[in-house]
């Protein structure tokens, strides 16, 4: 045998024992696996069709403009691999790199910005990889770029759902707790920062008679700051009963407002009463207030008055001159609807100070929000013929004499991430206001005549206060006016006045007794204090 021959023989003796080792076949078992999951991962597949579904959202391009969101919906087979998505909108072309490891079901696309913005388009799509292609279209209605302005408050019912005294803490709290939250948020993005809207002046009024220097300083600074927005009206009333002489009175707080923060307060804020006399036009003209932000019930007995909803207009006064911008963006219920109703019966009749819910704070702030209400309200006034605006203005109350939402900014912050439009601004009453006059005031239709209200037949449940409330209004005229002919030079007792006018303003306040009428104590105990502000 010769050397070469016998050399081969024992190179291939060895070479199988080497093989058969215990760690050289662990080592080339888990060699041969990696090859085998990476030859699965490696596995392209490619879907039969796929569908195009427009979605109601603008998204936030790459080039940080606002595209029309497009979901394509893969058939038949998942896509896995490399590809290539081109995109058709607007005449303009895009080629989108495609690629998945595993396998993907629908892909998300934004058109290019301005395509279905004011006018419906085709978009057309061509999925590919190296081997296949598949075509798609879609009819692209055109879809507004909406602002939606939100404007924060919890409803001020003096009575109704507690006693006055406790109506008072909770809205005096809600100040507070309001301005501490717009200064936390006072970095947030802009539409994301928190403002808090009292609606009326009653609350603010009340905290001021018995603040502190610095508590009394701490509410102008906020005000000045935009932390705290304040609206002309003293209280929710019926101005339907009151007289004319009521009417400047009813206003008269803003005044000291005014004077005390050097801020101008422009905006007359009604919540729940359907309807208000014609005769407010003509007197919030004369004080300087442009708008009125009225939101009504909604559902309650409200007549034709939600026949005005979303159809903003110029009132135009009696006098056939004067005249004010006025919007009723529907109800003030979207937040009670959508997330109030896990707090408001928690507070309705819980005359324990302490267990009071002072403020509604979660871990997941998108929870119960918008959506749904935006899904539904805007594609309807987008089918109207009677609204062409893309500002969109909302309640956001938990509901009646309830505390603040302090995820309110986060929920804002969080959509505006993910959505360019619809786009969320925290606002107040004038900010929304004055947007739409300087946006659409000059297309706006001049409308006149009295706006009636249709709570007036609730006064007829305590027709003799009712009546002695407007004896008292009398008496009180008269009294003025004496006071000026037989004390000609002499200062007047001011501050007896006011007082007095309070008191029957208060009387004049939409809200009588307890929600639940039957439910005593409490019934009688809110009874007593309106009683007592009308004799």
């Amino acid at each position: 045998m010769n050397n070469r021959f016998f050399l081969s023989i024992i190179s291939g003796i060895w070479l199988i024992m080497f093989l058969n080792t215990p760690s050289f076949a662990a080592k080339n078992s888990q060699e041969n696996k990696s090859k085998t999951v990476s030859a699965f991962k490696s596995i392209k597949s490619f879907p039969d069709s796929m569908e195009c579904v427009v979605q109601p959202v603008y998204l936030h391009r790459k080039d940080g403009k606002p595209g029309r969101e497009i979901l394509l919906n893969f058939k038949g087979s998942k896509f896995s691999g490399e590809g290539t998505i081109e995109l058709e909108g607007l005449g303009e072309k895009e080629f989108i790199p495609l690629e998945a490891k595993e396998g993907i079901s629908k892909y998300s696309v934004l058109l290019p910005s301005g395509a279905g913005v004011d006018e419906a388009c085709i978009a057309k799509f061509i999925l590919r990889n190296e081997k296949y292609k598949i075509y798609a279209s879609v009819n692209v209605p055109a879809k507004r770029q909406w602002t939606v302005y939100i404007y924060p408050h919890s409803h001020v019912d003096i009575g109704y759902t507690n006693t006055q005294e406790n109506v008072e803490i909770i809205h005096k709290r809600n100040l507070i707790n309001g301005i501490e939250l717009a200064k936390k948020t006072v970095s947030y993005p802009d539409g994301a920062r928190y403002l808090w809207n009292p609606e009326v002046l009653w609350p603010v009024e009340r905290y001021l008679k018995n603040a502190t220097p610095e508590e009394k300083q701490q509410i102008i600074e906020a005000v000045q700051k935009g932390y705290l927005c304040l609206d002309a009206g003293y209280i929710h009333t019926n101005t339907s009963s009151s007289a004319d002489e009521e009417l400047f009175e009813f206003f008269h707080q803003s005044k000291v407002m005014e004077k005390l923060t050097g801020t101008q307060i422009e905006t007359l804020v009604q919540v729940d009463i359907p309807g208000m006399s014609w005769g407010i036009v003509p007197v919030a003209e004369k004080l300087g207030i442009k708008y009125c932000f009225a939101m009504n019930n909604g559902s309650d007995r409200v007549g034709l008055s939600t026949d005005l909803s979303f159809r903003p207009f110029w009132w135009l006064g009696p006098d056939g001159k004067s005249k004010i911008l006025f919007l009723q963006p529907g109800s003030y219920n979207p937040g009670a609807v959508a997330k109030g109703f896990a707090y408001w019966p928690l507070m309705a009749g819980q005359t324990d100070p302490a267990k009071l819910i002072q403020i509604v704070k979660t871990d997941n702030p998108r929870d119960n929000f918008i959506d749904k209400y935006l899904a539904t309200k805007l594609p309807e006034l987008e089918k109207s013929d009677y609204y062409p605006y893309n500002i969109f203005a909302m309640s956001w109350a938990m509901a009646d004499n309830t505390p603040i939402d302090a995820d309110l900014p986060d929920a804002v912050k969080s959509w505006n991430e993910e959505y360019a439009f619809p786009h969320l601004i925290i606002a107040s009453a004038t900010d929304i206001m004055r947007t739409f006059e300087q946006k659409y005031g000059d297309q706006l239709p001049v409308l006149k005549g009295d706006f009636t209200e249709y709570w007036t037949d609730g006064l007829g449940t305590a027709a003799r206060q009712t009546g002695m409330n407007r004896s008292s209004k009398e008496r009180l005229i008269q009294t003025e006016t004496l006071w000026s002919m037989l004390h000609p030079g002499e200062a007047a007792p001011v501050s007896g006045f006011e007082e007095a006018w309070r008191n029957v303003i208060l009387g004049t306040e939409h809200t009588w007794c307890f929600m639940d009428p039957k439910k005593q104590p409490i019934t009688n105990d809110i009874l007593k204090v309106k009683f007592g502000e009308i004799t």
